[in-house]
């Protein structure tokens, strides 16, 4: 769920990683128009989500509740990618998935 909000509030809504950070399952709302998320921090607002993504944004944000929505338990912890990217490979011993069209050290791969 913390990783398809962490889409959801990037590619649906825009947000950046301080957005991201205080982002709480209750910042999300359902409005007569669509999803916004309220969007807390040093530049609040409210931002709409893009319909393609409010279906999978609404379903993490009632997982998490009044909880982070990409995780953790304080607003100001530093990189929440990181975490989350450990969390999807299964765990802290195993190394993060390599990005698509990279070997497993991370350098580009042969293309045939």
């Amino acid at each position: 769920m913390r990783a398809a909000a962490l889409v959801c509030l990037g590619a649906g809504a825009g947000l950046i990683r301080s957005d991201l950070r205080q982002a709480r399952g209750a910042d999300v709302v359902r409005r007569s128009g669509g999803v916004i998320v309220q969007v807390r921090g040093a530049r609040p607002r409210s931002v709409p989500v893009l319909a393609r993504h409010q279906a999978r944004l609404l379903e993490a944000a009632e997982f998490a509740g009044q909880c982070f929505l990409t995780g953790g338990d304080k607003p100001e912890r530093g990189n929440i990618t990181n975490p989350l990217t450990r969390s999807l490979a299964g765990g802290t011993g195993l190394p993060p998935p390599a990005p698509a069209g990279f070997g497993p050290r991370g350098w580009p791969s042969a293309r045939r």
